[in-house]
């Protein structure tokens, strides 16, 4: 343990030394303020919701704290996905790669493909609907129903969509979003033994068309995998045969004859001339 608590630190301070000295205290600050933003998203956006709905159950509540509520809602939950956008909007796959800025602003974006950088707008705004949800709907099983819901469509999205760079991470964040929803019907009693057999029949046909995008998304990767390597198995050969056919050069030779006629020579590999006068 203590040698990898070491390791850690020594590739910590390396990621230091290779940025550049001017301004480092600035983005250390801004790099750990995004991260605990980041972090506190569910968080805070459950909170200013109950508070919203406590003052408008409470006809008597305090204002200050509706305001203070309401302004934490708007400002830090969705500003910091309109900051993000403004931040890595029309940023090239190089741009955003720079060390400099992508240690500063890459808790947004550095998980995920180039392509799918954007995907951090719909998993924050997963996180700040689902507090909303939980803050603002009094009524149970309304409250789980949107928060399966909400969760499947994430669901679906990363299982089509694939944003992160590396294919465990893909599979995690979708076992995450099934585990959640499996929560939520626990929690709601659906799987009791005075569930309706409607209910139940709902939640198996539930399982089998998570099971079938899965196995349609691996069949697409399959597929696609399998056309990469004939269009390299392809592009091989093709280099193969070009570097095994022999090129022809043709020379062209001009000569003045004592006449002022020009005899034009032309010389082919095997020492075959043609003379065209």
């Amino acid at each position: 343990m203590r040698l990898l608590l070491r390791r850690k630190l020594e590739l910590l301070i390396q990621r230091l030394d290779d940025l550049p000295r001017a301004k480092l205290l600035m983005r250390l600050l801004i790099q750990s303020c995004l991260s605990i933003c980041l972090l506190s998203e569910y968080a805070l956006s459950m909170t200013s919701s109950f508070q919203m709905r406590y003052n408008r159950e409470q006809h008597e509540g305090s204002h200050s704290a509706f305001a203070f509520a309401t302004v934490a809602l708007i400002v830090v939950c969705f500003g910091l996905i309109v900051l993000g956008v403004v931040k890595i909007r029309k940023k090239t796959e190089e741009e955003l790669s720079n060390p400099d800025f992508k240690f500063a602003w890459g808790a947004y974006y550095k998980y995920y493909h180039f392509e799918s950088r954007y995907f951090f707008v719909a998993k924050m705004g997963a996180e700040i609907l689902s507090g909303i949800i939980i803050g603002l709907v009094s009524d149970v099983p309304s409250q789980l129903t949107l928060l399966m819901s909400l969760q499947l469509a994430m669901f679906l999205y990363t299982v089509e969509s694939a944003p992160y760079s590396m294919d465990f991470q893909t599979v995690c964040s979708s076992i995450a979003f099934v585990m959640k929803m499996v929560t939520y019907a626990l929690i709601s009693s659906f799987l009791t033994p005075s569930t309706e057999p409607d209910l139940q029949k709902q939640l198996y046909i539930l399982y089998k068309q998570l099971k079938y995008l899965w196995e349609l998304r691996q069949d697409r990767l399959d597929r696609a995998k399998q056309m990469k390597e004939e269009k390299d198995d392809a592009m091989i050969i093709r280099n193969s045969v070009c570097a095994l056919t022999p090129t022809v050069e043709v020379k062209l030779k001009a000569t003045v004859s004592p006449g002022g006629k020009h005899d034009s020579m032309i010389t082919v590999p095997h020492g075959l001339s043609v003379a065209a006068f």
